[in-house]
């Protein structure tokens, strides 16, 4: 029985990768972690799970609406940063008591960001 969620994996085409690292460590404030396997790309930890970014050329990310949904405790700080930024952001309406965006990096993926709702709501 699944008990819980080591890592996620999404890929990012290769002339894409030192921003995309750079948009997740900077802006989202990942720490990256040791790479254990030499293969191209890196891999990065928000406390016990960790985000492993490997590179795939010629992937049409902008077909799907699959991503992972990463909890802040800033997200209306973040909004506003990325708002400056080449990001193409997606308001979505709030769910299950959290406030949420999706954001497409620069490698084309779409990512959730979550803030719980300080009235539970």
């Amino acid at each position: 029985m699944v008990h819980g969620i080591h890592h996620v994996q999404l890929t990012v085409p290769p002339e894409k990768l030192a921003e995309t690292k750079a948009f997740y460590v900077d802006r989202l404030g990942f720490v990256e972690v040791d790479e254990p396997f030499g293969i191209e790309g890196f891999w990065l930890a928000a406390g016990a799970q960790q985000l492993h970014m490997r590179v795939e050329a010629d992937v049409p990310r902008h077909l799907t609406r699959a991503h992972p949904a990463f909890v802040v405790d800033n997200l209306s700080a973040i909004h506003a940063e990325l708002i400056g930024s080449d990001c193409i952001i997606d308001p979505q309406a709030p769910f299950d008591g959290y406030e949420r965006i999706h954001v497409i990096d620069p490698g084309g993926n779409r990512i959730e960001l979550m803030q719980k709702t300080t009235d539970g709501v």
